[in-house]
């Protein structure tokens, strides 16, 4: 019978430390709860996307060892923890006790698995299937359509990081998703294999959310707002296709490539 844990790269079987089964497990219940309330949702009908759908993959991601979706979880419970915090901000004075405890549970929680998934021992279990040579510099230049999908995400972050800084200044608190195009543009540029399951994955909830909104106001949409939503979704799976075409996808890679001839 096959071992079910991933060889290191010495030969010798891994097994994730309970902690991390527990972090990837808590993912994995998460994404459920969502499908749970997606569906119940439509039976209700109502189209109500929900961005925690995403916790089944990064759950077995983890427990398959997978940079990636390690980043993935890093980026999610980042979110998560800074943006509960600026909730907690700005309804303090109206919170109740039983608010501000679970609030408190909640970014307690999210610190708590940051804390594993930075644990040494803990990133030890991501580097151990990456073969040597993987982490040298990487020689392959990036197409241009690569570099347009890169820049992309450079210029929605800094747009988002902009807006940010408004609000700041005009004395409110606003905290805006779409400041994280700034590492993902980065990570693409560096062929980071982390932030391009990161490009999809954020692709793939911008053209679902898209998608709902238009569904759900079909009634109110004009021709030429209908024309800029097109042109929106169009994009969107435009970038999808450039980041997954073969020779594109091989250059986030993190297997080891074959010698050239």
């Amino acid at each position: 019978m096959p071992d079910s844990h991933p060889p290191s790269s010495s030969g010798i079987a891994l097994s994730a430390p309970v902690a991390l089964k527990t972090v990837a497990y808590m993912f994995m219940i998460i994404g459920t709860g969502c499908i749970a309330q997606i569906i119940w949702s439509l039976l209700d009908g109502k189209i109500i996307p929900n961005v925690g759908i995403i916790g089944i993959w990064i759950g077995l991601g983890l427990l398959r060892f997978s940079r990636g979706w390690r980043t993935c979880a890093f980026v999610f419970l980042s979110t998560v923890a800074v943006a509960t915090f600026l909730l907690l901000l700005l309804g303090l004075k109206h919170a109740r006790l039983d608010q501000l405890l679970l609030v408190s549970l909640i970014i307690t929680y999210a610190l708590w698995m940051l804390y594993i998934l930075l644990r040494p021992d803990v990133c030890d279990f991501y580097k151990a299937n990456i073969p040597s040579d993987v982490s040298q510099p990487r020689t392959t230049p990036l197409p241009l359509t690569v570099k347009v999908v890169a820049s992309v995400f450079l210029v929605i972050g800094v747009c988002c990081a902009a807006e940010i800084v408004v609000a700041i200044l005009q004395k409110r608190l606003s905290f805006n998703i779409g400041i994280l195009g700034i590492w993902i543009g980065i990570g693409l540029f560096q062929q980071k294999q982390g932030w391009w399951i990161c490009a999809l994955a954020s692709l793939g909830i911008a053209l679902c959310g898209t998608l709902a909104a238009i569904t759900t106001s079909l009634q109110f949409v004009t021709i030429k707002h209908f024309a800029i939503i097109a042109l929106i979704v169009s994009f969107i799976i435009w970038q999808i296709h450039i980041l997954l075409l073969p020779q594109n996808k091989v250059l986030f890679d993190k297997q080891p490539r074959p010698p050239e001839a």
